[in-house]
C-alpha cells in the first residue's frame, strides 16, 4: 500500500510541474514561462534563497533532534519534510515581498492573484474533505491531507502579505 501511495504523489507531483508550466505561462503578459526580473530583483531572490535555504536546514537540524522516536510527533515523516520546504518557501516568498522582488516585471497581477486564490481554495477544500471524512489523523499522526491545509494557509498568508506591502506601498507614496 505504501508504495502505491508514493507511486501516487510522485505523479501528482510531476502533473502538478506540467501544470505550473502551463500556469506560468498564462500569468505572464508576454506568455513566456520565464518571468523576467530586473538586476535588483535578481539580487534580492538570490539573498532570499539564501535566506530560505537556511531556514530549511536548521529547520531539518531541529527535526534531527526533536523527531527522535522518545518524542511523540504528531506528524507523518513525510509532513516532516514537506513542511520543511514550506518553511523554506515562505522565509524566500516573504522576503522577496518584503523587498520587491517577488512579482515578476512580466507578471499579470490579476492572473497570478486570481491563480493564488483558486489554488488556495483547491488546498483547502481538500483539506476540509479530508477532516470531515476523518481522514486527517491517523494512529495520532496527521495525514497527507494536512499537507493540503498547509499549502492553502501558506497562500493566505502570502496574499496577506502582498496585501500589506501593497497599502504599506500606498501609504509611502501619498506622503512624498
Amino acid at each position: 500500500m505504501t508504495n502505491f501511495k508514493n507511486v501516487g504523489v510522485a505523479i501528482g507531483i510531476m502533473v502538478g510541474l506540467i501544470v505550473s508550466i502551463f500556469i506560468l505561462k498564462a500569468i505572464n503578459k508576454d506568455g513566456k514561462f520565464k518571468s523576467k526580473y530586473d538586476e535588483m530583483q535578481e539580487i534580492v531572490r538570490g539573498r532570499a534563497y539564501k535566506y530560505g535555504f537556511w531556514a530549511i536546514a536548521i529547520y531539518e537540524l531541529i527535526m534531527c533532534v526533536v523527531a527522535d522516536p522518545s518524542f511523540d510527533l504528531p506528524l507523518s515523516p513525510f509532513l516532516i519534510h514537506f513542511t520543511a520546504i514550506i518553511v523554506g518557501v515562505m522565509v524566500q516568498v516573504t522576503y522577496s515581498i518584503w523587498h520587491d522582488a517577488y512579482i515578476a516585471l512580466n507578471t499579470n497581477t490579476g492572473r497570478f492573484t486570481a491563480v493564488a486564490i483558486f489554488i488556495s481554495l483547491f488546498n483547502l477544500l481538500i483539506a476540509g474533505i479530508a477532516m470531515a471524512r476523518g481522514a486527517m489523523m491517523e494512529n495520532g499522526q496527521l495525514q497527507d491531507p494536512f499537507m493540503n491545509l498547509i499549502v492553502g494557509v501558506m497562500f493566505v498568508i502570502i496574499g496577506i502579505e502582498l496585501l500589506v506591502k501593497n497599502n504599506v506601498d500606498k501609504a509611502a507614496k501619498r506622503e512624498d
